[in-house]
């Protein structure tokens, strides 16, 4: 049960660099016009890494607790 725990302790950081990298910003009077969107490559590449180890560390500990 604490591996579990700390698995899933371990992928909140992960999904927090991929919401971080994404970073609207409205240039246009009107909403959605003008729109110049923009993803930070370092933060996203991070947090897809981080939440792909840590995901996977998190369904091993899934299924052994579920045994």
């Amino acid at each position: 049960m604490k591996r579990l725990i700390l698995a899933t302790i371990a992928f909140t950081p992960g999904v927090f660099l991929l919401v971080k990298s994404y970073s609207p910003s409205y240039s246009g009077p009107f909403e959605g016009m003008g729109r110049g969107e923009r993803i930070d490559p370092l933060f996203f590449v991070l947090g897809l890494a981080a939440c792909i180890v840590t995901g996977a560390v998190l369904i091993k500990a899934i299924r052994d607790y579920l045994k």
